[in-house]
């Protein structure tokens, strides 16, 4: 192996250093959707209720009955 014991040069290092690089939260498609998770502050808390107060244009609100599948975090 050439490389052991010697640097390697990244492929994505320049994009990253310049900020050249595109992320996931850079890209912008027509019609695209924008979500946000609010996590309690409460561990193994129980959220009996919830309320959005005033009228938001274009604003749902959704929970884990809303979502098909099996929800899991990271570590599960």
């Amino acid at each position: 192996m050439s490389a052991v014991g010697r640097s390697v040069e990244r492929k994505d290092g320049i994009g990253k250093a310049t900020g050249a690089a595109k992320y996931a939260d850079d890209l912008v498609f027509p019609g695209m959707i924008h979500g946000r998770t609010i996590r309690s502050t409460i561990a193994r808390g129980i959220l009996k209720s919830a309320s959005v107060k005033g009228s938001v244009p274009g604003l749902t609100v959704v929970d884990h009955r809303t979502i098909p599948g099996r929800m899991r975090t990271a570590k599960s």
